[in-house]
């Protein structure tokens, strides 16, 4: 599957592929340590959890 995403499905495209491999491709899934490397927040809350918040932001923007 591919998803290109540029303003505003940008926002959304991440999830949304996500969302693809979890159905299509749960063996990928099994193990997210792999994900997570490169979403860190990947399977996390981030609605209460200010410090994830706050690191998510400085990451991204470190990256970006």
């Amino acid at each position: 599957a591919t998803l290109l995403g540029a303003s505003p499905g940008a926002s959304t495209s991440v999830d949304i592929m996500l969302h693809v491999i979890e159905k299509c491709f749960p063996h990928y899934i099994k193990d997210p340590k792999k994900i997570q490397e490169l979403i860190p927040s990947y399977g996390k809350k981030m609605n209460d959890d200010i410090q994830l918040i706050t690191e998510t932001r400085r990451r991204t923007h470190e990256v970006l």
